[in-house]
């Protein structure tokens, strides 16, 4: 008798086949994607700001840049999407 899947299963063959998101570098700047990958590491605005050498203040901008240009709510949603999407170090 054919094995009918159950819900998960059938979960999960929607995920494998659906179509892979269309990709974000495009819409993000060099700059706004380097902060993406520093805000997927767990980076503040501070760390990030010293890292990239340049002041909170113009962090910020870019986090509200990133966040609109996603279409996300918050940091981690943002880190969430670079890491689906493999726009996140995978380690330094």
């Amino acid at each position: 008798q054919p094995s009918t899947p159950n819900a998960h299963e059938a979960h999960l063959m929607r995920q494998v086949s659906a179509p892979a998101a269309p990709p974000v570098k495009s819409n993000l700047t060099e700059r706004e994607l380097d902060v993406l990958r520093l805000i997927a590491s767990g980076q503040s605005n501070k760390e990030i700001a010293v890292t990239l050498h340049l002041t909170e203040g113009t962090i910020k901008g870019y986090v509200s840049a990133i966040l609109a240009k996603l279409g996300v709510a918050d940091r981690t949603q943002a880190a969430l999407y670079a890491v689906k999407h493999g726009l996140a170090n995978s380690g330094d």
